[in-house]
C-alpha cells in the first residue's frame, strides 16, 4: 500500500519547504504547490488524502479554493486545513468551516498541533477509503447473492421446460 499523500498549497515556497521538513516523520508523501490553480490541476490528475492551504494567495484565496474542491463530487471528501497569517474574525472562521474546512489555524503555526491535525485528517481519509472499499465489496456480494437467488428458480423453471 502506498503512503498517504498530503498537498501543501502556499504561494511562499519557503513556507512549503519549511513545513515539508517538519513533516518528514509523518510517513506521508508531500506534494507542494505554489498556487491554488496548480493545486486544482494536480488534484484532477491524482487525489490526495488531505490538503493544507494558505488563505492569502495571489491567484485565488484559500476560501475560493475550498469552494471549488468541496463543489467537486470527486474531491469534496478530501479534508482541508486552512492556514492564515491574517487575524480571522469569528465570522470568517465560521464561513471557512461552513464551506467545508476540516479546521483552520493561524500563522505562525504550532508544528506539533499542525502535525497532529494532519495525522487526524489522513487517518480520517484512509478510514473513509477503507469504508468505501468494504461497502463496494458488500454491495457486490449482495448483488451476487441476489443474482444467485434469481438464477436458482429460473434454472429450475428451465429444467421443467426441457422435460
Amino acid at each position: 500500500m502506498k503512503k498517504p499523500s498530503v498537498m501543501l498549497v502556499d504561494d511562499q515556497l519557503s513556507s512549503l519547504i519549511a513545513l515539508e521538513q517538519h513533516f518528514e516523520d509523518l510517513n506521508v508523501t508531500i506534494k507542494k504547490k505554489t498556487s491554488a490553480s496548480d493545486a486544482l490541476e494536480e488534484l484532477l490528475k491524482e487525489k490526495v488524502h488531505c490538503i493544507v492551504v494558505d488563505y492569502a494567495m495571489p491567484d485565488m484565496n484559500g476560501m475560493e479554493f475550498m469552494k471549488i474542491v468541496k463543489g467537486d463530487p470527486e474531491l469534496k471528501h478530501i479534508p482541508i486545513l486552512l492556514v492564515t497569517g491574517k487575524v480571522f474574525s469569528s465570522n470568517q472562521a465560521v464561513q471557512a468551516l461552513q464551506i467545508g474546512a476540516y479546521d483552520y489555524m493561524t500563522k505562525p503555526v504550532n508544528i506539533c498541533i499542525i502535525k497532529s491535525k494532519i495525522e487526524l485528517m489522513v487517518n480520517y481519509a484512509v478510514s473513509q477509503q477503507n469504508f468505501e472499499y468494504l461497502f463496494s465489496l458488500c454491495r457486490k456480494t449482495l448483488t451476487d447473492q441476489q443474482m444467485a437467488d434469481l438464477v436458482e428458480p429460473l434454472s429450475g423453471f428451465n429444467q421443467d421446460l426441457m422435460e
